[in-house]
């Protein structure tokens, strides 16, 4: 990691943050900002065996020190877990830090289908609670193409592509206590029938001050000639 004047001309020496070894692989997909605390959160496939875990590490002091990696709990055990990619989300609330990381990941190596799930810290990244999934259907039963994540002082949004009828339509789910509770139904984005039906990419959100934008390209219809 390396961390800047926050002006990006000025870029301190790159620092290691995992402790991995091997043939593994390390890609980092997530940062989060606040104040002097600075986390981060990868994708690692250490295990050397075709499982990816997922990964975290923070720094209290702006990034000049980093108090070492922790495996996030995910939905398998350790070396059994095939997480896809990542969203992490954080911001100040009382003493300590509140973060969010939405991600999806596979049942096994072999399975094509991506699962939507939540695990949130609320004292700063010290520890983590158990996964949450976010769509509010079997696990397995839909396939995720795309998220993406905004906060809103103590509301979470989460907005996704499954193709749970047919095609990969855009989905929002939404939490107001930190994802211990959500909407009792995911909502439908895309409520025109008489288009494709598909995005083919995730959809982009924005919320600020009680408000929140979705961004979403719709898959185009096929013309011969």
């Amino acid at each position: 990691a390396s961390v800047s004047d926050g002006r990006g001309v000025d870029w301190t020496p790159e620092q290691r943050i995992d402790a991995g070894s091997g043939n593994g692989f390390g890609v980092v997909v997530g940062v989060a900002v606040v104040g002097s605390n600075v986390y981060a959160a990868w994708r690692d496939g250490r295990a050397d065996n075709g499982a990816a875990e997922l990964y975290f590490n923070r720094s209290l002091d702006g990034g000049q020190t980093w108090l070492g990696e922790r495996r996030v709990p995910t939905v398998a055990p350790h070396g059994a877990e095939f997480v896809q990619g990542t969203r992490l989300r954080a911001f100040a609330q009382g003493a300590a830090d509140t973060l969010h990381l939405v991600f999806t990941r596979r049942a096994s190596a072999s399975s094509v289908v991506d699962e939507l799930y939540l695990v949130s810290s609320f004292d700063g990244g010290s520890s983590f609670g158990p996964p949450v999934a976010i769509p509010r259907l079997p696990p397995g039963s839909a396939d995720v193409d795309g998220f993406d994540v905004a906060l809103d002082g103590g509301a979470l949004y989460v907005a996704w592509a499954d193709d749970r009828n047919g095609l990969d339509d855009p989905w929002l789910q939404v939490s107001s206590d930190g994802g211990a509770t959500w909407l009792p139904a995911d909502t439908e984005l895309d409520q025109d029938v008489s288009s494709s039906g598909s995005v083919n990419t995730g959809p982009l959100l924005a919320a600020s001050a009680g408000r929140l934008a979705v961004g979403r390209k719709p898959e185009q219809p096929q013309h011969d000639g």
